[in-house]
């Protein structure tokens, strides 16, 4: 009864104003808009009014439309999109968020049935009128919004159990203490983003703050915010003193996978059979294993190589403790052809890919120059390989794997471990850093000799869409870029499967792993590493179970 009673004041309305003459309007036959389907006489609009009706023109979806990076005009505007395809062009949850949130309201309106059927443009007159919006009186303009609105609390865009209250085309949020903002997502910016909560490690939000946490081998301080090493050769601290030289000069100069591992070899350590021997790596061939023998560094062998891909150049010499983390991966010729990072007394972290270099691999520790005996180097016989079981070999991607060792690696200053961090705290601190550090035996430059010494360079972080733009392989989400554009300096052919280590507040954490690049050193050219944070739970969990 209520929908017939508005449709005849509409009817009345409109009648009459279809009558005027004049302010730019054509005159119209005196004819009842319910009976009105297009073949009367036609109605002239101003020229703004007709503007209105210009919108975005829908392109007709290539045959690899799906392989195109997210576009949010294309996928968002000129058609409706998704919450995924919309988290997949922005790449960021906060950002997805935010616009997620602004561009619900834009589709919340229910169907204009409520006062007549068809769709827009299908229907008569009256329909027009009521879907623009230009002919509605005021009062039926406002009982329009309410029926056409939806409500915008539904689902609730308050984070942290904030209270929604439904409003016409807008909300409004009552937050908690402790979170402020539109939609009460500010606690994170507020107290964990900023300065990292004056936490030394780990950083969580609370109701009234933040709780810190420490990294393994610390624990938190008096104070709360403080982490207290509890061994004398606590994870991620060097302990002896830096020169000058070295990589803390470079200021001055310039999604959660859960696969399980795929255990390759145990207890004998002595085969690698079931493993293909590979020199391939994605199409752009990167960074393979390649040899480096102890001693024999002008050996015209060692100076050429088929790859030209696999990745220190324009580093320095790391001098013994100044990476106590780094782990070389010798092959059955007792030549050193990967890199590793040590976790803890068994276990390193290294590159799915070296596990195809060679059939039978040790481990040594607290070497910096494979021409010396420096009385610090021990050798590591391995017990068990897990690689991660969904690696692909032809692009890289979840390239990541861990070696267990015999017996336990003896620490000290020479030798100990880089901290594992935990995901927030590396994505929302470390990987927002500056720069990071690599390291490695690996050539000094493309094609050139392989290093005899220990190398460590400082390289900056590179902007995601930068890094997917610089190549024409495959940049998945577990991968980031690291490096220079114009600056020859680089990790190169050998360096594979080393550590990249990112220092906060004098403790050194593990962000990544050296995997792969096109050259060493290229113009416009980065390196690309595994993205340690998005392999906490397989990492966690294969350390738990095989400790």
């Amino acid at each position: 009864m209520a929908s017939q009673f508005f449709l005849i004041l509409l009817s009345t309305s409109l009648a009459g104003l279809l009558q005027a003459e004049g302010n730019g309007y054509a005159p119209v036959r005196n004819v009842h808009p319910l009976q009105y389907r297009g073949n009367e006489k036609p109605v002239f609009l101003k020229e703004e009014n007709a503007n209105k009706f210009f919108g975005r023109t829908k392109r007709a979806n290539s045959l690899f439309e799906e392989l195109k990076k997210g576009n949010i005009e294309r996928e968002c505007y000129e058609e409706r999109c998704s919450k995924e395809e919309a988290r997949e062009a922005f790449e960021d949850v906060q950002k997805t968020e935010e616009f997620w949130n602004k561009y619900v309201g834009l589709y919340q309106k229910a169907s204009v049935s409520v006062w007549t059927t068809g769709s827009p443009g299908s229907g008569g007159l009256l329909e027009w009128c009521l879907w623009t919006g230009l002919c509605c009186p005021p009062f039926l303009a406002a009982v329009k919004r309410r029926y056409t609105n939806g409500d915008q609390c539904k689902p609730n865009p308050c984070h942290y159990g904030g209270m929604c209250k439904d409003g016409i085309g807008t909300y409004a949020c009552t937050c908690l203490d402790g979170y402020e903002g539109k939609n009460c997502e500010s606690v994170i910016l507020k107290y964990c983003k900023l300065n990292n909560g004056d936490c030394d490690h780990f950083c969580k939000p609370v109701k009234n703050g933040v709780v810190c946490n420490c990294a393994r081998s610390y624990v938190l301080g008096d104070d709360g915010k403080s982490c207290i090493p509890t061994e004398p050769f606590p994870c991620g601290k060097i302990q002896v003193k830096r020169k000058k030289r070295s990589v803390d000069s470079f200021d001055k100069s310039t999604s959660e996978h859960d696969g399980k591992p795929s255990e390759l070899f145990n207890n004998n350590g002595k085969s690698l059979e079931s493993i293909t021997s590979t020199t391939d790596g994605p199409n752009l061939h990167p960074q393979n294993g390649t040899k480096a023998p102890k001693g024999t560094e002008n050996d015209p062998k060692t100076n050429m190589s088929p790859n030209l891909n696999v990745r220190i150049v324009g580093g320095n010499d790391c001098k013994l403790g100044e990476c106590p983390w780094q782990a070389l991966l010798i092959n059955e010729e007792k030549e050193g052809f990967c890199g590793g990072t040590i976790l803890n007394e068994f276990f390193i972290l290294t590159a799915a890919h070296c596990m195809n270099q060679s059939k039978t691999i040790e481990v040594v520790v607290g070497e910096v120059d494979r021409e010396k005996e420096e009385n610090t180097e021990t050798m590591h016989v391995v017990d068990k390989i897990f690689m991660h079981n969904r690696f692909v070999l032809a692009t890289y991607d979840y390239d990541i794997a861990l070696i267990k060792v015999k017996e336990p690696i003896k620490f000290s200053k020479y030798v100990l471990p880089a901290c594992l961090p935990d995901v927030d705290f590396a994505n929302d601190i470390l990987m927002k850093q500056k720069s990071g550090t690599v390291s490695g035996f690996g050539r000094l430059h493309e094609r050139g000799r392989v290093s005899t010494k220990l190398q460590v360079l400082e390289v900056p972080y590179i902007d995601r869409n930068t890094c997917k733009l610089s190549s024409t392989a495959m940049i998945t989400e577990n991968m980031f870029c690291a490096g220079y554009d114009n600056v020859t300096k680089d990790a190169c052919q050998g360096d594979s499967g080393g550590p990249h280590v990112t220092k906060y507040k004098d403790t050194y954490f593990v962000t990544g792993i050296v995997s792969w690049g096109e050259g060493c050193a290229r113009k416009g050219k980065y390196g690309v590493y595994t993205k340690v944070l998005k392999f906490q739970t397989w990492l966690k969990r294969t350390l738990r179970q095989n400790s």
